[in-house]
């Protein structure tokens, strides 16, 4: 059990330093601007689709694709309360019972996919956060609450029962950090 806590401070102090602006940026900026409409922009149907199975992990896969903006409009459009939104193979989908259950080598592969997948999930938050503050910036304020908005309920679910304590730790700070964006 040592060992467990040990991994999950580090862990912790992992996720701090690279989801609170310790990572190096080629540009030195925030998302690149845009040719055509930013995402959330009211132009767009803005509602909330049915997710598909694995919509979730779908969106992730653009995001690790290089499609930041597919990723993000997939994240915005999320359909938050279906469950299905996990793949049924997600590392989203495994609790943490089941996880110290698991045998050690396969545990160790989890962990690697569940660091990647989170740091992924961070670097998604941070891009629409910060496409949110751009709207903001140009008076855009609905547009841009949404997008805080998407952060905060993405937050929420993957801060739920049954999740690796890594990722409910991801989500709780997604919580905070979009609900910082409000002032709330």
């Amino acid at each position: 059990m040592g060992r467990f806590v040990k991994a999950l401070v580090w862990a912790a102090v992992v996720f701090g330093a690279a989801f609170f602006g310790c990572t190096k940026r080629d540009d030195g900026g925030g998302p690149a601007e845009p040719s055509e409409p930013a995402a959330g922009q009211p132009s767009q149907k803005g509602a909330a689709v049915t997710a598909p199975a694995g919509a979730f992990d779908e969106a992730l896969k653009l995001w690790r694709d290089g499609d930041q903006r597919g990723a993000a409009e997939r994240l915005l459009r999320m359909d938050w309360p279906n469950a299905a939104i996990f793949a049924e193979e997600s590392v989203f989908r495994i609790s943490e019972a089941a996880f110290v259950k698991l045998p050690a080598e396969r545990r160790s592969a989890v962990q690697e996919e569940a660091m990647a997948a989170t740091k992924a999930v961070r670097e998604m938050a941070r891009y629409v956060i910060e496409e949110g503050r751009r709207l903001a910036a140009q008076g855009q304020d609905a547009a841009a609450r949404s997008h805080y908005d998407a952060v905060a309920r993405c937050g929420e679910v993957l801060a739920g029962e049954d999740r690796l304590a890594l990722v409910k730790m991801v989500g709780e700070a997604l919580e905070k950090y979009a609900a910082a964006q409000t002032g709330n």
